[in-house]
């Protein structure tokens, strides 16, 4: 028993590190567990993939479907119950089927490290999707790339004066509304505390 209980003492103590360097987000349609999956994302790495391997990903059947605009690949591979998203960089995440049936398939990896740093919002999207909107807090709009049913788009994260995003237009081939996917931070939650 004492090792069970110093085994999640330590497990603990390793989440509470990384929760207080990492800032990802995933929006689960559990609000209890997406937190802790985004902070153990964190960990991941471009060559080892540890986060999508942990996820279940068979990366044997990961493909290569684009392009951030810093010129990073961006890749899927499957899972028993739904799919991951592989970056080049540190920013894998996996969701299942449900979640994304749900509208819960939202990761945002941010750099709060200094004033307007790095932040990448990604999407597994609906079957059929074919297109995407990001709507901004001030009713602008960017479209981000998209393909075999992923978004993304890179920018940076908001200022204090600066729109952010809050939702995520998703349409089929012929430009039709499959659905939105809202994405529940508001301009205090890309840097929570500043």
């Amino acid at each position: 028993m004492r090792t069970s209980l110093a085994k999640i003492a330590l497990v603990a103590a390793a989440v509470a590190a990384i929760a207080s360097s990492a800032n990802a987000m995933l929006f689960s349609s559990n609000p209890g567990t997406g937190g802790t999956l985004a902070n153990l994302q964190a960990l991941d790495s471009a060559a080892d993939h540890v986060m999508a391997r942990a996820g279940g990903a068979d990366l044997a059947q990961s493909r290569v479907i684009g392009t951030t605009v810093e010129g990073d690949s961006v890749s899927v591979a499957p899972t028993k119950d739904g799919v991951c998203v592989l970056f080049s960089t540190p920013d894998d995440f996996c969701t299942p089927d449900a979640q994304v049936a749900a509208g819960h398939s939202v990761q945002i990896s941010n750099d709060c490290s200094h004033s307007a740093g790095p932040m990448r919002l990604a999407a597994v999207l609906p079957p059929g999707a074919a297109s995407t909107i990001l709507t901004f807090s001030d009713g602008s709009t960017s479209r981000m790339r998209t393909a075999h049913e992923v978004a993304w788009f890179s920018g940076h994260v908001p200022t204090a004066s600066e729109p952010y995003a809050t939702s995520i237009f998703v349409a089929d081939a012929a430009g039709q509304r499959l659905t939105t996917i809202g994405i529940p931070i508001g301009r205090n939650g890309y840097c929570p505390g500043e």
